[in-house]
């Protein structure tokens, strides 16, 4: 996923779906895709081009700091 993400200029690795990853190698490797026949290596491959068609939106950002809660009895 961060390689794929690294492809494409100023796309956060945040945005790439955890989901979509393990889906598509799963696939893969029950279709037995894409098996390595030559010495050229692509380093996105059909994983990372499905991760980066389906981005997540950007992060928002925080409006509140973090704080550390309270304890509620002593």
């Amino acid at each position: 996923m961060a390689d794929a993400t690294e492809t494409r200029p100023h796309v956060d690795p945040d945005r790439a779906s955890f989901t979509i990853a393990p889906n598509t190698a799963r696939d893969l490797v029950i279709q037995a895709a894409g098996v390595i026949t030559d010495t050229v290596i692509d380093l996105v491959g059909t994983i990372g081009r499905r991760v980066l068609a389906d981005l997540m939106p950007d992060r928002r950002l925080r409006t509140r700091p973090r704080v550390v809660k309270r304890a509620i009895s002593k």
